[in-house]
């Protein structure tokens, strides 16, 4: 399927459609050449935001990514301007990730994983990293080495200044172990896939954005999710294959032996068990 970059830049791309077990479809952004798109704007606003470049210095960035634009200079602007001004927001679009751990807790998962769905189909983006936005790892450590500042009580983390950290808060300060830990769209994707125990699905996840970023890590997680999908299969078929009297012959068997345990337990010297 054909149609322009939901980014902005113009160019035509070829979508490439990718149907999961819940009927969410990816969109796979491709150039007319069958090489990942990845969308110059992004780095241009990253460069933007980080240099703190004038507007006047628009004109010379666009004429260095004119390959890569199909667009005229005062849509360029007017993106670039828009995005800057308001965090990002034109582009990158709205975010829900700091909510995860906390909607985890409540057991909200499906909730948020059609949020997230949602975000993926109004921003493709294969190729940005989310955990720029979200606590490191390393800060998490460093919030454990400093448990003695502050005492839990029932209703929340108390700290030293008297200020209350909730536990939500608290939760969105636990980071998502990923597996390049850069945080892409599919990564999270796939995280919530194989929380939901979709392991083709969460497989489907990484393969994919092995396609754009190529990092080994994917291939290792992807490996992992193939070891778990046979593990599963063959325990189903398994079952499958157990008659009823096997089945009931087992069942007594794992009783007589669960009854003497017991017996064992509570008749001698709970040390010698």
């Amino acid at each position: 399927m054909r149609g322009l970059c939901r980014i902005g830049c113009g160019c035509i791309l070829e979508y490439e459609s990718h149907k999961f077990s819940d009927d969410f479809e990816y969109l796979l952004p491709k150039d007319l050449d069958n090489k990942p798109h990845h969308c110059v704007l992004f780095t241009i606003v990253n460069k933007v935001a980080r240099e703190g470049l004038e507007m006047q210095d628009m004109n010379v960035i666009y004429q260095a990514a004119k390959k890569k634009l199909d667009i005229r200079y005062e849509k360029f602007e007017q993106l670039i301007d828009s995005s800057i001004a308001d965090s990002g927001y034109e582009i990158l679009g709205p975010s829900e990730i700091w909510h995860m751990m906390g909607m985890l807790r409540y057991g909200r998962l499906y909730e948020l994983i059609q949020g997230h769905q949602l975000e993926i189909t109004n921003r493709t983006l294969p190729f940005l990293k989310y955990r720029q936005y979200l606590p490191s790892q390393d800060e998490s450590i460093q919030l454990r080495e400093k448990k003695d500042e502050f005492s839990l009580t029932k209703k929340n983390i108390k700290l030293k200044d008297d200020k209350s950290l909730l536990p939500n808060e608290m939760c969105n300060a636990i980071p998502v172990i990923l597996p390049t830990d850069n945080g892409y769209q599919l990564e999270y994707l796939g995280f919530y896939y194989e929380l939901m125990t979709k392991f083709e699905d969460a497989k489907k996840c990484y393969d994919l954005q092995y396609q754009f970023t190529e990092e080994p890590e994917l291939l290792e997680k992807s490996d992992e999710l193939e070891k778990k999908i046979k593990k599963r299969n063959k325990f189903q078929k398994s079952m499958d294959d157990l008659k009823l009297e096997d089945a009931q012959k087992e069942v007594k068997h794992e009783e007589v032996n669960l009854k003497k345990y017991v017996t064992e337990l509570f008749s001698n010297d709970f040390r010698e068990i």
